[in-house]
């Protein structure tokens, strides 16, 4: 889904994000415009709070997700927050990459993230657990925190 307004008279960027959820409206728009209506439903990844030195630091999904998934050699992940001051990070590995390797490289590339955001004290670890799917809808949450996590699919 991406909405944007085209009459601006500077060039729109446009990117589309997989982790927006609407749904179409059932019913004409009232300003009499043919065209569906939508229904913004929210991210389905979500904002991961902690507190820092300097206060709350909010860390939003699509950073994280790029630290994660620009690391080479990461096929699909999801991060999660299991406590106050607590990441787990789960990774699955393109064919011929070395799983340690690409491990260690995804939790240092988090780690400094985590630095460069003021939040020195928050823990970076990998999670042993298989990659799960949202049961809903079957999609991919990439991002989500961990208690609030609704029971898993296996995603094989």
């Amino acid at each position: 889904m991406l909405l944007t307004n085209l009459a601006n008279f500077v060039q729109p960027i446009i990117r589309y994000e997989l982790g927006d959820s609407v749904r179409l409206g059932a019913q004409q728009c009232r300003c009499g415009s043919p065209l569906p209506t939508v229904r913004i439903e929210g991210r389905t990844d979500e904002v991961l709070r902690f507190e820092g030195p300097a206060g709350t630091v909010a860390l939003l999904p699509m950073a994280l997700g790029t630290v994660v998934e620009e690391t080479p050699g990461v096929h699909r992940f999801q991060v999660l927050q299991t406590g106050p001051d607590a990441l787990a990070v789960r990774v699955e590995v393109l064919p011929g990459h070395e799983q340690h390797s690409v491990e260690a490289e995804v939790l240092a590339r988090l780690r400094s993230h985590l630095d460069d955001q003021g939040l020195p004290g928050v823990g970076v670890a990998l999670d042993p657990e298989p990659i799960r799917l949202n049961p809903k809808g079957g999609k991919l949450r990439h991002v989500l925190h961990a208690p609030a996590a609704p029971p898993a699919v296996d995603a094989t």
